[in-house]
């Protein structure tokens, strides 16, 4: 009888959680996750694709935000006229929800992520258990010389990566921004680095690097 009962729990427990959607996650957001979005906005976003009208809101700062794609597991926002805040379900060992919230801002023509992961009442997870955002040293091609090696770090002032959800809906990929082709070093820059951006796929516990990639 017992062991019924604790079946019946965990049945219970991992229903719930399958149950939970990235709509019901957003409405439950707490303000201090995107500030600029009051619940009402939130809301009002909601109601607004419901409708079938632009789902437009004026945000804290009185610019404009406006949710612009959803469906149950993920999310795509423009947060602001210069970022974009996209978010997608991942599930924990098949049952427990995990929310990965990418935020990209695009200044001057460079685009720059951060990403963070949240459980189903929006607490902040340890992200260095679930993904190990790659290095520059990740996008450079394999087999090149110290001095090339050098070069390329030479010519990235900053360590900026694009992070962006793919279609396969357990996988995201991120691009190397931080650096600038201009001139002549264009070919060489682009020569040094892999030509696509590196695509991670989640294996159920955390995101793994896909190998054999260019």
């Amino acid at each position: 009888m017992r062991k019924s009962v604790v079946i019946c729990l965990l049945s219970l427990c991992m229903s719930v959680a399958y149950a939970i959607d990235v709509r019901d996650m957003f409405i439950a957001m707490p303000d201090s996750v995107l500030p600029l979005l009051s619940g009402i906005n939130r809301l009002d976003m909601l109601d607004f694709h419901d409708s079938g009208m632009k789902s437009v809101v004026r945000n804290r700062l009185e610019g404009n935000s406006e949710l612009v794609e959803i469906d149950s597991n993920s999310m795509r926002i423009r947060y602001t006229g210069n970022s974009e805040v996209a978010i997608r379900l991942y599930y924990y060992k098949d049952s427990v929800p995990v929310a990965c919230l990418v935020h990209t801002v695009t200044s001057n023509g460079l685009s720059d992520s951060r990403v963070n992961f949240y459980d189903s009442n929006w607490n902040r997870l340890d992200g260095s258990r679930l993904l190990r955002i790659p290095t520059l040293e990740d996008f450079i091609r394999d087999g090149l010389s110290r001095d090339s090696v050098s070069y390329v770090h030479r010519m990235s002032p900053v360590n900026s990566i694009k992070v962006r959800f793919t279609d396969n809906p357990e996988q995201m990929e991120f691009e190397y921004t931080g650096i600038r082709f201009t001139g002549e070093d264009s070919l060489r820059c682009a020569s040094c680095l892999k030509p696509d951006p590196l695509l991670y796929e989640w294996n159920g516990k955390r995101f793994t690097l896909l190998k054999n990639q260019k």
